[in-house]
């Protein structure tokens, strides 16, 4: 009996990890969704434009919404933004950038989180929704679900 006392506390605590393990435990890989889906990290907006029109009008429409570009390659059709202020938290700037993808009449768009100690994070639909990569997906949620062009909004996990 006085073994059982003394590895109760241990034992818990072993368990108590393998549940907050499993909880942060990476999902895998899912197909495009029109539903929202946990850890998903790439928003896909399919349109009735070409290629070449499309990249051009989201160049624009990310610039009209205050992004400018780290990176631009009107032959491979990619669009990388400079770091936007995502929040503030506890005193540190938290910045995110918008990878832009253009493949036929589809935009794939994915965003990368920029910590102060020049950590990156991939921008995903995880964590409490104040998490620094949940809340850069927020925002390229936002920026998928407002563009005028889009006919539908599907979301992936890689």
């Amino acid at each position: 009996m006085l073994l059982s006392k003394t590895l109760k506390k241990p034992i818990l605590s072993v368990i108590a990890l393998i549940f907050v393990g499993c909880a942060t435990t990476n999902l895998p890989p899912a197909p495009p969704s029109q539903e929202m889906m946990d850890q998903a990290d790439q928003v896909i907006i399919t349109a009735n434009e070409n290629s070449q029109k499309l990249y051009k009008d989201f160049a624009q429409y990310l610039s009209s919404k205050g992004y400018s570009f780290k990176n631009t390659s009107e032959s491979l059709m990619t669009l990388q933004t400079a770091n936007k202020l995502s929040q503030k938290k506890r005193g540190f700037r938290i910045y995110y950038r918008v990878n832009a993808s253009v493949i036929d009449s589809t935009i794939q768009l994915s965003g990368i989180v920029a910590y102060p100690a020049a950590n990156e994070d991939e921008a995903a639909n995880t964590g409490g929704k104040n998490n620094e990569p949940r809340v850069a997906w927020n925002h390229i949620v936002e920026l998928a679900k407002n563009y005028p062009e889009a006919k539908q909004i599907l979301y992936k996990r890689n």
